[in-house]
């Protein structure tokens, strides 16, 4: 007897129904791009508020030295993340903050928030 994983039936079920994935189903019904409007103005809050700078501080005085794997996420960035969700009614969660990375941000997004476009699928 086969046994199949609810993820795996939904994934035929999408198929099926849509003839695409549920991933290329969530892109496809996504509301577009974030608007420039809410991410510039995300990033003029935060980086005219200093918090990067303290944050920064606070963790050089915490390291040991400065081995160590980088974050693939700044600080700066997680901050305008907050913001720009919470202008946007999106809520502050991880889901929905990776869908947004995912769904609505393309390479010009990546690059004003500072963060490496590397290469990865929607799990990642």
């Amino acid at each position: 007897m086969s046994t199949i994983s609810d993820a795996a039936l939904l994934e035929q079920r999408m198929q099926a129904t849509f003839g695409m994935t549920r991933h290329e189903y969530k892109r496809e019904r996504a509301r577009g791009p974030v608007s420039r409007a809410y991410l510039t103005n995300a990033i003029r809050i935060v980086d005219n508020s200093g918090v990067v700078t303290k944050l920064l501080e606070w963790r050089a005085m915490r390291l040991k030295s400065n081995a160590g794997v980088k974050p693939p996420i700044p600080f700066r960035a997680v901050l305008v993340l907050f913001l720009l969700h919470v202008q946007l009614g999106y809520g502050i969660n991880y889901h929905r903050i990776a869908e947004t990375l995912d769904v609505h941000f393309g390479a010009e997004e990546f690059v004003l928030l500072g963060i490496e476009d590397r290469s990865g699928d929607h799990d990642d």
